[in-house]
């Protein structure tokens, strides 16, 4: 992956700045690594747990031997010491597939005043996670979420793969109204087996409905890091004036006296957080919210310590 930089596919547009500039810092970072929490299916032998067994060498545990067993897989000399007879089991180990979902609805391209879109925060931590996993020898698939599954590229852990995840984050441009829980519904269809699934988004959707949509994926083994973004603007009304507040996702305007409105506003958007920081949290589901003013590359460190993806 040294050479990442200067690798590019045969007629591809390049990347942004942005995405191009960290990508080259994460890829002089050789510490950084995604590791899954609970045992995954994979395709192809790799480092990760899995839940199958199978004639791997790695020890696992012992089992009373049952007629039927093959007896191979008896341990004799534990035979001599306990006069009983046990069977060896091993873990089979598999390679691991990350599932990235990147919110792509309107609302992701609020930028503050002059700094990152959430989108484009978004995108370099995306492409960066999917850097890391491809270059530990593992698999990454991408989805775009806006009122539904917008584009999506299924698992890949070549160079040329990562080209692809990467190009087509630079080329969407987020629209349409925020319905993530329907999105998040539709990439069940992506998500075959168990897997590590982030998802990129400023989480501004309903907690109820999130925790619906979010419910089957986590019931079928993956684990589950919601990564919130949000801009410093959308945590803190101070020192704003009387103005007008326009959705971008509805076009619809309020006109109001920020001073009048701050303290509530910053009330409401606190209990939003912390709801959905108790909810991941009660469900085995890792939670971080991070600021579009916050370094990239911390952030994703903090990402990858989370529970599902361990560092």
């Amino acid at each position: 992956m040294a050479a990442f930089l200067e690798t590019r596919t045969k007629g591809a547009p390049e990347p942004g700045d942005e995405v191009r500039s960290f990508l080259g810092t994460i890829d002089q970072m050789h510490d950084l690594h995604v590791i899954a929490r609970a045992l995954v299916d994979g395709l192809r032998q790799g480092r990760h747990a899995t839940p199958q067994r199978g004639g791997s060498t790695e020890f696992f545990d012992y089992r009373m031997y049952v007629s039927g067993d093959d007896v191979r897989r008896v341990d004799w000399k534990l035979y001599g010491r306990s006069d009983r007879l046990y069977v060896r089991r091993h873990r089979r180990f598999a390679d691991l597939t990350v599932q990235l979902i990147v919110d792509c609805s309107a609302s992701m391209a609020f930028a503050g005043r002059g700094g990152l879109s959430k989108y484009r925060y978004a995108s370099m931590l995306a492409a960066a996670l999917a850097m890391v996993t491809v270059r530990q020898g593992d698999r990454a698939g991408l989805a775009l979420a806006g009122e539904r599954i917008v584009s999506a590229l299924p698992p890949g852990g070549t160079l040329e793969h990562l080209h692809r995840v990467i190009h087509l984050l630079e080329e969407t441009h987020p629209q349409g109204e925020t319905r993530l829980p329907d999105g998040l519904l539709a990439a069940q269809q992506l998500i075959p087996r168990r897997r590590v699934v982030t998802i990129f988004s400023d989480l501004l959707v309903e907690p109820g409905e999130l925790r619906r949509s979010l419910h089957p994926i986590a019931h079928q083994g993956c684990d589950v890091v919601a990564v919130q973004i949000l801009t410093p603007e959308e945590l803190s009304l101070r020192g704003l004036g009387a103005g007008q507040f326009v959705d971008e996702e509805t076009g619809l305007a309020v006109r109001s006296h920020a001073p009048t409105v701050q303290r509530d506003y910053e009330r409401v958007m606190r209990e939003h957080i912390e709801t959905l920081r108790r909810d991941f949290i009660a469900r085995g589901m890792g939670f971080h919210s991070a600021m579009t003013s916050d370094p990239p590359v911390e952030t994703l460190r903090r990402v990858l310590r989370l529970g599902g993806l361990g560092g």
